[in-house]
């Protein structure tokens, strides 16, 4: 029922879908149907929070990296990793982007990828942590949505691959970075 209802929201819209034909599709009865969901908006929490699991582990866990290099490759594979995810699953694509819920998706890796980023450098250390958090976090989900968007908004859209490069220079921006260590530096350096 779940892959049904995840179907019919990406394709009909999160306040389009009905429940009902959800339920017909899945070729079950209303009283099964209720045995499992509340009703549509608990359907609706269910499918959210298995396109969020699936992105999450579309994206592995976040393993320490020991240098800037090893950082950026990572963090680079990880977003290759979820665009590829969201390439092969086109609904689940629709539905992050139609809730901006890539961020809840990653959230232990986020918390991960920052806490590295410190510990190696790549963030000045005078910056006040809250306003550091919340200006990454509302970054990435910049960088998010705009990656969405590059993938194609809805199901039917062809995706194809994401330059990243842009980004993660934006993001070593806002951290302070030093040129030398950020992403694209020696193109920095010879430009």
């Amino acid at each position: 029922m779940l892959a049904i209802a995840r179907e019919r929201f990406a394709a009909d819209g999160l306040d389009r879908a009905s429940y009902n034909r959800i339920i017909a599709a899945a070729g079950i009865s209303k009283t099964s149907a209720y045995q499992y969901f509340d009703g549509r908006a608990d359907l609706l929490d269910a499918v959210v929070s298995d396109v969020t699991e699936r992105a999450s582990l579309a994206l592995g866990p976040w393993q320490r990296a020991a240098d800037s290099a090893a950082f950026w490759s990572q963090l680079n594979d990880g977003a290759s990793r979820l665009f590829g995810h969201l390439t092969l699953h086109p609904d689940d694509r629709v539905l992050l982007g139609d809730r901006s819920a890539v961020l809840d998706a990653v959230g232990s890796w986020f918390d991960a990828i920052v806490a590295n980023a410190i510990e190696l450098g790549l963030i000045r250390s005078n910056l006040d942590p809250d306003l550091l958090l919340a200006a990454t976090g509302k970054l990435f989900e910049a960088i998010d949505g705009w990656a969405l968007q590059q993938l194609g908004e809805a199901a039917s859209a062809p995706a194809h691959d994401v330059d990243l490069s842009d980004a993660w220079r934006m993001l070593a921006t806002v951290w302070g970075t030093p040129a030398v260590l950020a992403p694209g530096a020696e193109r920095a350096i010879s430009d």
